[in-house]
């Protein structure tokens, strides 16, 4: 016994070839979609991410600035103070002055603080040892300073030659961190900008 072949119409032959076709068609193009959306998401975290370390980045460096204008400020009023003890109400002035810089200077601490804590969460050691300057010793130093000044004036107890002591030391430390701070600014303005060519 032979066997016997099966006749299939042309016409189902190219129904099935088409329906196959179709089947490969939309499961190629499903997988195509899924790699798309898996690269797309990929591609969206990466993008996320690096809009969070530039925003942490340029906090810093704006922070980093406001401070070096406000230490440039600061560092003008204390030059001036000699002369305002010529004048009548100087102390008084000088308190207001001063109560005024603290509360400045509470403002900028916290904000440099808020940049800086964050950094670690976007950045290696390497670059934040740039930034180490920012919170160390000195600096903290020069905004306790103020606090120290201002409480000082207006507790009143403090002489004249004193108080002008120590607006020399303070001034003295101002120059020191003020430097620390502008080159710490231009290592985080290179780094602000290489970050910007990495996308």
């Amino acid at each position: 016994m032979a066997a016997e072949s099966i006749h299939v119409p042309p016409s189902i032959i190219a129904i099935a070839a088409g329906l196959g076709g179709s089947i490969l068609t939309i499961a190629i193009g499903k997988a195509l979609d899924f790699v798309q959306k898996r690269q797309e998401h990929k591609y969206s975290l990466r993008k996320a991410f690096f809009e969070k370390r530039l925003i942490v980045a340029e906090a810093l460096v704006g922070n980093l600035h406001k401070s070096i204008k406000f230490l440039e400020s600061v560092s003008a009023i204390l030059r001036g103070i000699p002369d305002l003890f010529e004048i009548d109400n100087a102390r008084e002035y000088l308190e207001l002055r001063m109560q005024e810089l603290a509360s400045q200077a509470q403002t900028i601490l916290q904000q440099t603080k808020e940049s800086y804590y964050a950094a670690p969460l976007y950045f290696e050691t390497e670059t934040l040892d740039q930034v180490d300057s920012l919170c160390n010793e000195k600096f903290m130093k020069s905004f306790f300073m103020i606090s120290v000044l201002d409480k000082s004036l207006r507790s009143g107890g403090t002489s004249k030659e004193d108080l002008l002591v120590a607006i020399d030391q303070f001034r003295e430390l101002l120059k020191d961190v003020m430097t620390t701070i502008k080159s710490s600014k231009v290592a985080m303005v290179k780094f602000v900008n290489d970050l910007r060519d990495e996308m």
